[in-house]
């Protein structure tokens, strides 16, 4: 009876101390998402973000450049916005993937309960890239929420079968 009681308290312990990292690591991702600025990568994104500049005209060698302006003209994309923006979608991307990941182990390793330490390692490792490259959005980062949706959504599908192929392909549609 005794280890019982003490195996609840671990539980509990690591379910909360694992959601307090989890907060405290965004709230510091928060604080510091309009600090410094980095000249070399973030100032050439910024300028193919902008209309006017040169490396916006197509005779880049690469387009992501349009594509977030394309997609994103609707905002203002300076230097805050776009870290803003980044971070919305590294936070949607994870949630998806961190759903599709949850479906996946409930039914094929019969883990019923929430394990809050791999989905909050999971959040947090989504969010290391902070820890190197620009703040802003880049060709890497597009990937990466490209990818993260995609096998959030895989696992989603495998993980429901009866899902037919047309919702398979439409799904991933947006990847081409």
């Amino acid at each position: 009876m005794k280890i019982n009681n003490n195996s609840l308290k671990i539980e509990l312990l690591q379910k909360y101390l694992f959601v307090i990292i989890t907060l405290i690591f965004f709230s510091i991702l928060i604080w510091i998402l309009d600090k410094g600025f980095d000249l070399t990568d973030e100032g050439y994104h910024l300028l193919g973000y902008s209309n006017a500049q040169e490396i916006g005209i197509p005779t880049n060698l690469s387009f992501y450049h349009l594509i977030v302006r394309n997609v994103f003209g609707w905002i203002n994309l300076d230097i805050l916005n776009t870290r803003i923006l980044r971070l919305c979608l590294s936070i949607i991307s994870t949630i998806i993937f961190i759903f599709g990941f949850h479906k996946m182990i409930t039914k094929y390793f019969k883990q019923n309960k929430y394990q809050y330490s791999q989905y909050s390692l999971l959040f947090i490792g989504t969010f290391m890239s902070y820890a190197c490259g620009p703040q802003s959005i880049s060709y890497n980062h597009l990937v990466e929420f490209i990818s993260l949706i995609c096998f959030g959504l895989l696992f989603l599908i495998i993980c429901a079968p009866s899902i037919n192929n047309k919702v398979f392909i439409r799904s991933h549609f947006f990847i081409v």
